[in-house]
């Protein structure tokens, strides 16, 4: 009850959300805040895993259910979420993702003055990830030689295409998201550079194109033509119109 009495005072006396939306909603909209589509995406699809949870009907109206608990009814709360992560048999990796989420959400209700306390559920235990570290020096090269030889003519156009995405993803390390998110405007042929928006950032840096990479961009876009948007976009005849390519299309490839 002492907490519960803390909690509201300290809503009432917070100059950072007095606004007409609830503490709750200013908290969300802070903590999504200043983070890049992606990062966004990914927190409010575990957030919104803990509302489904807990029959919330808003993200707010979750927000509200587990700030206004006790510490000790906060953290049964997060422990019986862990559980049913656990019960639906999804991945340790997966659960403890969605228990940083929670985690960090309350650490800013915490920064802000909303409550006094952070959760303290811990993680479960989990396996290293798969080796990601990519091909070899031969294995590029294999990849280059493969995706130079096109099987039939109609496929000259995806050979260059592919050659461009292997140049990108090896000679500047980096990740498939980094490429399929990249378009035409972000490429200064006559400067050598490219603009990409790394993991987590929400302004582009000015990368410097290697000779080779630079040769196979401008080769693509010669293909391409000149038309705004998407730099790699899918090249499946059932696609009518220009699509970009995802990064599960560059696993493919």
């Amino acid at each position: 009850m002492f907490l519960l009495t803390k909690t509201s005072s300290l809503h009432s006396s917070l100059p950072s959300l007095t606004s007409s939306k609830s503490p709750y909603q200013e908290l969300i909209n802070s903590f999504l805040s200043g983070r890049n589509k992606l990062t966004i995406e990914a927190y409010r699809q575990d957030l919104g895993d803990f509302q489904a949870f807990i029959s919330a009907d808003t993200l707010d109206d979750a927000a509200k259910k587990l700030l206004s608990s006790s510490q000790g009814e906060a953290n049964y709360l997060a422990l019986s979420y862990r559980t049913h992560l656990v019960e639906k048999g999804l991945a340790a990796n997966t659960i403890n993702r969605r228990l940083a989420s929670l985690r960090s959400l309350v650490k800013l209700g915490n920064i802000l003055g909303i409550i006094p306390f952070n959760l303290q559920v811990q993680n479960l235990p989990s396996s290293a990830y798969r080796d990601t570290r990519g091909p070899s020096v031969s294995g590029y090269r294999a990849l280059l030689e493969t995706a130079a030889t096109p099987k039939t003519p109609k496929k000259v156009t995806k050979s260059i295409r592919d050659i461009s995405i292997l140049h990108l993803l090896f000679d500047l390390s980096l990740r498939r998201n980094e490429v399929v998110t990249l378009d035409l405007e972000h490429v200064d042929i006559d400067n050598s550079t490219v603009s990409v928006l790394g993991k987590g950032k929400t302004e582009r840096i000015k990368l410097t194109l290697p000779e080779e990479t630079r040769n196979a961009l401008s080769g693509w876009i010669k293909v391409r033509g000149d038309e705004p948007g998407a730099l790699f976009y899918h090249l499946s005849p059932a696609v009518k119109e220009r699509k970009r390519i995802t990064g599960t299309g560059v696993y493919l490839v």
